[in-house]
């Protein structure tokens, strides 16, 4: 059955496995964006969740276009949605400001969810910052009016210090 720690311990993996030097011997993860990135997280994701990984999962997204978006993964019940900072981009692409509509997208989910966050830059970001400006979502990424039925949602971010993978940063959003 997969659970937030079980999708955790596999993205961690996964992070840790392409952080590794000996691993991308030719291929630079630290260049590659979010795009390039998620077929090759989907499929260690399956890997590891055999027959239980839907990719792009339709789900609600209240004040943009139809009202549809598409959740990057769904691991049984558990929502994934990726989010990536390359080596050379600000640290506010890692904000709630810059992942406003993934934000919005798990709090409408009923279930499980997880934002995950892989930072390839050489410095980690403000992790004090990141936790206080997703805990204060409400000001940054609001909904728009009218009754909504939100649910919790975690945030996972993967970093390197002294250029070495440490274990994610993990904190619950509540509703």
């Amino acid at each position: 059955m997969a659970s937030i720690q079980k999708v955790t311990e596999a993205l961690a993996d996964a992070w840790f496995i392409v952080r590794d030097p000996s691993f991308a011997k030719t291929f630079d993860f630290a260049g590659v964006g979010e795009r390039r990135l998620l077929p090759l997280v989907g499929m260690f994701l399956a890997g590891s969740f055999p027959y239980k990984v839907s990719r792009e999962h339709t789900s609600a997204l209240p004040g943009f276009g139809l009202g549809k978006g598409r959740i990057d993964y769904m691991v049984a019940k558990v929502a994934v949605e990726l989010a990536v900072r390359r080596t050379k981009d600000a640290q506010s692409k890692l904000f709630p400001t810059q992942n406003k509509t993934e934000v919005r997208k798990l709090l409408k989910h009923r279930g499980p969810a997880i934002l995950a966050l892989f930072d390839f830059a050489p410095t980690p970001a403000d992790t004090g910052e990141l936790e206080r400006q997703y805990r204060n979502w409400r000001d940054l990424c609001g909904i728009g009016s009218g009754k909504h039925n939100l649910s919790a949602f975690n945030v996972r971010y993967f970093y390197t210090e002294g250029g070495e993978p440490r274990d994610p940063l993990c904190f619950n959003i509540r509703v």
